[in-house]
């Protein structure tokens, strides 16, 4: 197993697989093994600056922590977000007017009710 360098690029190439060049980096199935093994649990890996002239897989790479890109909202979210807010805001409109009617039928029930005592004779000497 060797790590091949190109540019900042690495990568791994097998013998008998792959043309191994005279710049090609032999390491062991132990260090390859341990790359996959870290780089599954979420490591990532780039090259070193300082790279030696010899050593292992990890003289010449290390992990480093991925900047995370900030979220930006797209159009589509935008539209669902105002969507959802206006939706908010016509139930909010809905339950007032609701409200402002059972006030209403209150107030016309009391009317009618102060009218009809209004009408009844007053009790008196017949």
């Amino acid at each position: 197993m060797y790590l091949r360098i190109i540019g900042e690029s690495f990568g791994f190439v097998v013998e008998g697989v792959h043309t191994i060049v005279e710049t090609d980096i032999p390491i062991t199935d132990e260090e390859y093994a341990g790359f996959f093994r870290r780089q599954g649990a979420g490591e990532c890996f780039r090259l070193k600056k300082e790279r030696p002239e010899s050593g292992g897989l990890f003289d010449y790479i290390e992990p480093f922590e991925m900047e995370q890109p900030e979220h930006t909202t797209t159009p589509f979210e935008e539209l669902e977000q105002e969507s959802q807010q206006l939706k908010l805001a016509l139930a909010e409109s809905i339950e007032k007017q609701e409200t402002d009617k059972i006030e209403q039928q209150l107030a016309q029930a009391e009317m009618f009710e102060t009218i009809l005592q209004m009408l009844e004779p007053q009790g008196g000497g017949e």
